[in-house]
């Protein structure tokens, strides 16, 4: 099985995209429009957020927004232990700490609009049925 990199600068970048999904479920797109240094510094802020203590003003168990806790993670299927996580869900209309930039949010933003351009190259490469 060979899974393609695909440049996504490239002009045939929409064709070997979809080929290589199609033949192998899978592609590796370089050259694309996330950028290195942003996932970084993302990682960097939240982590020190997580550490801080005003992670938890964002705790709100009784909605899906905010702060979660390793104490009030879930627990899978069929076992009795929790799962080994902690996290923060952020919708576009939830609160966003102020605590850490808006880098997460210009990602997102970034990877939203490359994702459509993702699957706007699969809809015009795969033949109608």
């Amino acid at each position: 099985m060979d899974v393609a990199v695909v440049d996504y600068q490239h002009p045939d970048a929409p064709a070997q995209f979809t080929r290589s999904l199609r033949d192998t479920g899978f592609a590796v797109v370089v050259n694309h429009p996330l950028p290195w240094d942003l996932v970084e510094g993302i990682y960097a802020e939240w982590s020190a957020f997580f550490d801080s203590p005003d992670v938890h003003r964002y705790t709100t168990p009784d909605r899906n927004v905010g702060y979660f806790p390793p104490s009030i993670s879930e627990v899978a299927k069929d076992h009795d232990a929790r799962d080994l996580k902690e996290f923060f869900h952020v919708f576009p209309w939830s609160e966003y700490p102020a605590e850490v930039s808006d880098a997460a949010r210009r990602y997102g933003d970034i990877a939203t609009e490359m994702a459509a351009t993702l699957l706007s190259w699969v809809e015009q490469h795969t033949p109608a049925d």
